[in-house]
């Protein structure tokens, strides 16, 4: 799974590029809005039930027809519900846009939710420790898609519309691939399962609390395109997506790092606390360190990546990457907190965090961007990263620990050492 991160990630981030300079600023920023802007509206889709159908998985695995007939049922009812209220509302909001591309756009990327219905196997693969046949659809729809798009560039010429029509694709190769595994492994298809309409009902209550986190998180991903939409315009959209990508493309590291060490951080918890505290100051080093450098790294480079890699329209976009990958560091500091949540069952103050962050977000957002257009749009971004992951964890008593676990990694690194050691001895851990 984690090779299969990177190579897709890897992938998307090169055809991201050819996509950019194909489409121009102007097309690029269509598009990107037109991903947010869906994303938002159909992010109830899920409904959240996916923890509570893994769950019910392995406590009742001879009810599986059951509860994918049922997770089937709620989620397509769920999703044509988003997709109607997308096409609706970007219907509307064309009085305003008064652009039918970009309308067209947001009504075609809500349409992929209806098929992402059936990554729901994906996650009972990993259930069952067959994470390969899930790598083996994220794999294949990666490449496939990318050939798509590197068709329509290369070969087609298409128009801004078919790149839209390209987001459908991704959902329906996973599906085709998990669909396929399935039929040969357990000679069923989705007409064997079987829908309950009690049980699908009491699946949803119980699920309905985590639809307001997965709103909050999305809001927060998809935030800053649509303000930069609804008050620059979509050239300034595309140059920003155009910087948001390299930026995100260098977060994977902090991602892979706190994965593969979690399992270290839970079982130093069962040793002791000093033990759990010391694993924890270690990671959040290691991640604040390899942020800076990379961060200083891109930084620096800043200027040949924007000559060498994207047209000259995008060079505006500059001094967005600047800014915004510093904002890495934040992320790495947030993977910190959410292992030490996981590991220390404080997981109640994450969607907390994430409230912190979308409320910082939305006011910075509305003071910057009409003064500072696109710069100030990442220097949202950077403030409110800075208080999801690092600053609201000083709130509450129970998470200040991890608050000064982070500002010792924040001060204490490299030259730093000797203030690193004062803090060591006037923060405490417990």
């Amino acid at each position: 799974m984690l090779l299969e991160r990177i190579f897709s990630m890897g992938l998307a981030f090169v055809v991201s590029i050819y996509t950019a300079n194909y489409l121009a600023a102007e097309g690029f920023g269509k598009f990107n809005f037109a991903r947010s802007f869906a994303g938002l509206v159909t992010v109830a889709a899920p409904l959240g039930i996916g923890a509570v159908m893994v769950r019910n998985l392995i406590n009742r695995p001879e009810e599986r027809t059951l509860t994918f007939g049922s997770v089937f049922a709620v989620r397509i009812i769920a999703s044509t519900v988003c997709v109607l209220l997308a096409a609706l509302l970007s219907f509307v909001f064309n009085f305003w846009w008064k652009d039918d591309l970009k309308m067209w756009m947001v009504i075609l990327a809500a349409l992929p939710v209806l098929f992402e219905t059936f990554n729901m196997l994906g996650s009972f693969y990993n259930t069952q420790a067959q994470a390969r046949f899930h790598v083996l659809g994220e794999l294949s729809k990666s490449v496939v898609a990318a050939v798509v798009k590197l068709l329509l560039i290369f070969v087609f010429k298409a128009s801004p519309i078919w790149f839209a029509v390209t987001l459908i694709v991704d959902p329906l190769v996973y599906a085709a691939v998990v669909l396929s595994v399935y039929k040969i492994r357990y000679d069923e298809t989705p007409l064997n399962w079987r829908v309950n309409r009690t049980y699908a009902l009491e699946m949803v209550r119980q699920s309905l609390p985590l639809v307001l986190a997965e709103f909050v998180i999305i809001l927060y991903m998809r935030l800053d395109q649509i303000m930069i939409g609804f008050t620059l315009n979509d050239i300034e959209v595309g140059k920003f997506a155009a910087a948001l990508r390299f930026s995100e493309a260098t977060f994977f590291i902090p991602v892979i790092l706190s994965n593969a060490l979690l399992p270290a951080i839970i079982a130093a918890r069962k040793v002791s606390e000093n033990r759990f505290s010391e694993q924890t100051q270690k990671l959040s080093d290691l991640l604040v360190l390899s942020g800076l450098v990379i961060a200083a790294g891109v930084s620096v480079c800043s200027p040949w990546i924007f000559k060498y890699l994207y047209e000259p329209e995008y060079a505006d976009a500059q001094t967005v990457l600047v800014i915004h990958v510093w904002s890495g560091i934040m992320v790495g500091l947030g993977m910190v907190a959410n292992s030490w949540l996981v590991a220390a069952n404080l997981q109640k103050y994450s969607l907390n965090r994430t409230l912190w962050g979308v409320a910082v977000n939305v006011v910075l957002n509305l003071l910057f961007i009409p003064w500072l257009g696109i710069n100030g749009a990442a220097i949202a971004t950077l403030f409110s990263q800075s208080v999801a992951s690092y600053l609201s964890n000083y709130i509450a008593l129970e998470t200040r620990p991890l608050f000064w676990i982070q500002t010792r990694s924040l001060f204490g690194l490299g030259f730093l050492s000797p203030l690193r050691d004062i803090l060591s001895g006037r923060l405490p851990i417990k």
